[in-house]
C-alpha cells in the first residue's frame, strides 16, 4: 500500500491532514469493501496512480477548504508542474461540472497551466474547456 499526501508547503499539514491509499494489488480493494457493487471508479483512480507513480517524481492530493479535490498534483522542483483528475465515466452532466470546477479552482491556486482529466471513456457529457486536456490510460502507455 502506498500513501498520497495533501499538497501543501507546511510539512505540518501534509502530516496532519488525511492521507489518500493506493493498492500495488487492486485485488485488496474489491477484498476489503463491504459494499456489494464495484467502486469502479476508485479502481480506476488506483490503475491511474500506478501509472503515474512511474512517471512522476512526487505525487500529491489537492484539496481546497470547500473539498473540491484534484486527484493527483505532480510536482518538478517543489511546484506544481500538472494536475491529473481521474473520472471514470464522464456521461453525467454533473459529474464533469464537478470535476471540471476542481480542476480549474485548482489550477488558479497552484498556478499551474497543465490540467489533465483522464478518463476510461473519452466521450464527456458536455464540452470541456480547450485548458483541459481529456486524455485515457493507452496516452501513457506510448
Amino acid at each position: 500500500m502506498k500513501e498520497l499526501y495533501i499538497f501543501s508547503p507546511s510539512v505540518v499539514n501534509q502530516l496532519q491532514y488525511p492521507r489518500k491509499n493506493y493498492f500495488i494489488d487492486t485485488g485488496f480493494i474489491t477484498a476489503l469493501t463491504t459494499k456489494f457493487s464495484k467502486n469502479y471508479g476508485r479502481l480506476f483512480e488506483n490503475y491511474i496512480y500506478g501509472l503515474l507513480s512511474q512517471q512522476c517524481e512526487t505525487l500529491h492530493y489537492y484539496r481546497d477548504r470547500e473539498g473540491a479535490e484534484v486527484d493527483f498534483v505532480s510536482l518538478t522542483n517543489g511546484r506544481a508542474d500538472t494536475l491529473y483528475q481521474v473520472c471514470y465515466d464522464l456521461s453525467d452532466n454533473d459529474t464533469v461540472q464537478r470535476e471540471i470546477k476542481a480542476l480549474l479552482k485548482a489550477k488558479e491556486t497552484l498556478k499551474c497551466n497543465n490540467a489533465q482529466l483522464i478518463t476510461l471513456y473519452s466521450k464527456p457529457a458536455i464540452p470541456i474547456l480547450p485548458e483541459i486536456e481529456v486524455i485515457t490510460p493507452e496516452m501513457f502507455l506510448k
